[in-house]
């Protein structure tokens, strides 16, 4: 397996995936015993899209720590300190935020096939949650200062 897909499926935080397919199909569970009539090709879409998305902000904030240096000043350990995918793999970077961008449109994609099936209130809440992992970019390059 070449460096650049090893270092995807270690940014992925596969591990950490586990909590979007849980909450995902209590969800599906939830709608299905109140009586919602649930397409499965709907059901498909929404655990892609919140799997995508969930992927998306892995990656990113990966191959922002890689670039801001965090991964190599903090302390590793289950729950903090990156993957190490990228110190392990400096040359895979690129790759990483190409694959961000990706899985971040696979979401949009997914989002606006919603949108246009339920109507265009539910843009408002994707809006939201990407202004929101902007935001949270942002922020973050303002704190670089600190370091």
């Amino acid at each position: 397996m070449n460096n650049q897909l090893i270092a995807l499926i270690l940014a992925m935080r596969l591990p950490f995936l586990l909590l979007t397919c849980s909450v995902i199909l209590l969800s599906i569970a939830a709608a299905l015993a109140t009586g919602v009539d649930i397409k499965l090709i709907d059901a498909v879409l929404v655990m892609s899209g919140a799997l995508a998305a969930h992927i998306s902000v892995n990656l990113l904030n990966e191959y922002q720590d890689f670039q801001r240096g965090l991964d190599a000043l903090t302390s590793k350990t289950p729950f903090s300190g990156g993957s190490g995918a990228l110190i392990a793999r400096p040359s895979a970077a690129k790759f990483i935020a190409k694959m961000t961008v990706l899985f971040l449109g696979i979401t949009i994609a997914i989002g606006l096939y919603f949108t246009l099936s339920v109507g265009f209130p539910l843009l408002a809440i994707g809006i939201v949650g990407v202004a929101t992992v902007s935001y949270t970019h942002l922020r973050a390059h303002e704190t670089d200062s600190y370091l």
